[in-house]
């Protein structure tokens, strides 16, 4: 595998020099006033629970930093329409000492204080949520991990989404043995009902047994805590899954190809890989994936990567998009409607910074005065 940098390029700049928050464990994007471009969020904890953290977004295209609610919010996080008003609101659960899932109410004008909710305050620590139909009923529901009680379950929405915490009615059990990180839901084999993805699991729901799951462990060489991204890698038309071990000082990143899942390893010393996104970075067509390191005041190298793929799977170059600077929960999307993915993300910690690095690839002048 060998270094590229001449097709794919990238600038550096920040969306906060300096966060509120010290432990900034959320990073979203999304947009949040409904006026056609993504914002960026961002929430944090204290590292004690006498303190709350903070959720605040970024209002493009001047970053306007925007105080919405006081939390402590574990890493994770998803951007969602729960009451179906047409604004996105976001749900987020506690970190290791906490109990309670939250969903924060996206008033009219969001830069006014967000209501938060109760959902749930049964389990602890709340690692990662994500949505999708998982009862094939044609509506989403939110599915969400919880390490230190162990269960992965999902949510349908209530009528009346502001009773706190929802109705025990509502709250569905996948499985009450696991502790994992990383969530995805996909149809994986093309039947037409979702799978989840949690870890290196896959959940799939029996028809004939209600409310029962079918469990699939990927690989017995990987960590449990991992980032999860399901996409068509080779392009033959299965969906394949992408995992980097998120929380290991030589973490690996691999994808298994579906629909078997035999596993090829990209790489396996990744210092706390715990960003990870496909999509086609170059314009070419396929779909490349990006990793990214984290920093914790140690790894001085942290490494921003892009696998580039040649559209069969195989990753034969890749490009180093930033060395130093390390990030956690980074995410991919098209800033500014440029028409390229760039990528927006932000440290765990000792740093206390909001990054962007733009996607400089190509004519970028003229794709931007074309969408501004």
């Amino acid at each position: 595998m060998t270094a590229q940098r001449g097709r794919v390029k990238f600038r550096h700049s920040f969306i906060d020099p300096k966060t509120i928050g010290t432990c900034n464990t959320i990073c979203l994007v999304g947009d949040v006033n409904n006026d056609g471009f993504l914002d960026v969020v961002i929430g944090s904890y204290s590292e004690t629970p006498v303190d709350e953290g903070y959720l605040v977004w970024y209002e493009y295209p001047n970053w306007k930093r925007h105080l919405v609610a006081r939390a402590n919010l574990e890493a994770g996080g998803v951007l969602v329409d729960v009451n179906r008003d047409g604004r996105l609101d976001v749900v987020a659960g506690q970190p290791y000492y906490g109990r309670e899932l939250y969903w924060f109410e996206n008033p009219p004008n969001p830069t006014d204080n967000w209501i938060r909710h109760t959902i749930d305050n049964s389990f602890q620590k709340y690692h990662d949520q994500a949505v999708g139909d998982l009862d094939n009923d044609g509506e989403d529901e939110i599915v969400v991990a919880s390490q230190v009680s162990r269960v992965l379950v999902y949510y349908d929405i209530p009528p009346d989404p502001t009773v706190s915490p929802w109705p025990r009615e509502y709250r569905h059990l996948i499985c009450d043995d696991i502790c994992v990180e990383g969530l995805a839901v996909a149809d994986l084999d093309g039947d037409g009902v979702n799978e989840v993805v949690a870890g290196t699991n896959i959940f799939k729901p029996q028809p004939d047994l209600k409310g029962k799951w079918s469990r699939r462990i990927l690989s017995g060489i990987l960590s449990s805590e991992t980032k999860v991204q399901v996409a068509d890698i080779n392009e033959d038309g299965v969906p394949d899954i992408v995992m980097s071990e998120a929380e290991s000082d030589v973490g690996r990143l691999v994808w298994f190809e579906g629909p078997d899942y035999k596993i090829h390893i990209l790489n396996e010393n990744l210092f706390h890989p715990h960003s990870l996104a496909v999509t086609d970075f170059d314009g070419d067509g396929h779909l490349d994936i990006f990793v990214g390191e984290m920093h914790l005041g140690v790894k001085r190298d942290a490494k921003l990567i892009i696998y580039l793929n040649d559209g069969e799977g195989c990753f034969k170059e890749y490009v180093v998009v930033d060395e130093g600077t390390g990030t956690h929960e980074a995410k991919v999307a098209d800033i500014g409607k440029t028409g390229k993915p760039s990528i927006v993300g932000k440290p765990f910690k000792p740093k206390t910074q909001v990054d962007l690095w733009e996607n400089m690839s190509g004519s970028y002048e003229d794709s931007y005065k074309r969408n501004v």
